[in-house]
């Protein structure tokens, strides 16, 4: 894995490592809001026959999320993460979560869930899916097979952001009704600890920091307000850096960059190492958030 995803050093010293392939739980519909971002890094040195494996997962995906928006067209959320074999697993749909198996191209199966879901996590192993249920404000741990819940935990704020930090097996959830993070325990979705933010929080991930494509202790929770980036260890806050626009959703891709897109539909990129905001790269018109 290390020589997918070679590792560079920032100012304080920290050593950092490219992230997975494709960030989860990506929105899909929200026109107004949303620029989603599909970003791979290919490195040199790949042998041909793992350039091919990556052009088919891309391939793959871009399928997997036309036929989700194909089954899906009236749906203002939807969100989805995928699991083996071939299955998607989508929230936002009238039913509560879809179950659509990418070889049939149809919808197998599907889970009732009150609170209308959204943002959904698919567990590293498979097993297991995390829910956000805003409107009855609580996370719930689901059985990836049979949509059975496993345990719930009350989290204020109207949750419908999730991000795993795999360091130290950590899963946060967040939303904007509330100025705060809440860190669970994700094998029995008991509360660790409250982050108190400097507002309601409309993005979430985690930036893998140190050894290997996990990381460990010194990964960095990632949250956006309404003006601001904000950046937190186990230590407290690190950083604030105000984007303009209006920030929203963050995607760490491999690579030493973050991207993060506004709600008048601007992406910006920010240097892990030095947390320098390059100017905008990319912007819609804006007659369409007048």
């Amino acid at each position: 894995m290390r020589e997918k995803y070679p590792s560079r050093r920032g100012e304080g010293g920290e050593e950092w490592w490219g992230g997975p392939l494709w960030s989860p739980a990506v929105p899909l519909g929200e026109r107004s809001q949303t620029v989603a971002l599909a970003l791979i890094s290919i490195h040199e040195g790949l042998s041909a026959m793992k350039i091919s494996n990556i052009y088919w997962s891309v391939a793959s995906m871009v399928f997997a999320l036309g036929l989700l928006l194909f089954l899906f067209p009236g749906s203002p959320h939807a969100y989805a993460d995928g699991g083996a074999p071939n299955l998607a697993y989508v929230a936002g749909a009238s039913k509560g979560i879809s179950v659509i198996d990418i070889g049939q191209q149809k919808v197998t199966s599907s889970f009732s869930m009150t609170g209308d879901p959204q943002m959904i996590f698919l567990s590293l192993d498979g097993r297991f899916l995390y829910v956000t249920q805003p409107t009855s404000e609580r996370v719930s741990m689901l059985a990836a097979k049979t949509g059975k819940t496993i345990c719930s935990a009350n989290v204020p704020g109207q949750p419908s952001l999730l991000a795993f930090d795999p360091g130290i097996n950590i899963l946060y959830a967040a939303g904007n009704g509330s100025a705060s993070v809440t860190a669970l325990d994700p094998n029995n979705c008991a509360i660790k600890r409250t982050i108190k933010t400097n507002g309601p929080v409309y993005g979430l991930t985690v930036a893998i920091v140190g050894s290997g494509t996990s990381g460990g202790d010194g990964n960095q929770l990632w949250v956006t307000n309404s003006t601001s980036l904000y950046i937190f260890d186990r230590s407290g806050q690190l950083a604030s850096i105000p984007i303009p626009g209006g920030p929203q959703y963050i995607s760490i891709p491999p690579g030493y960059t973050a991207y993060i897109t506004t709600r008048r539909g601007s992406v910006y990129a920010i240097d892990l190492g030095t947390r320098k905001l390059s100017p905008q790269c990319y912007a819609t018109s804006d007659r369409h958030y007048q």
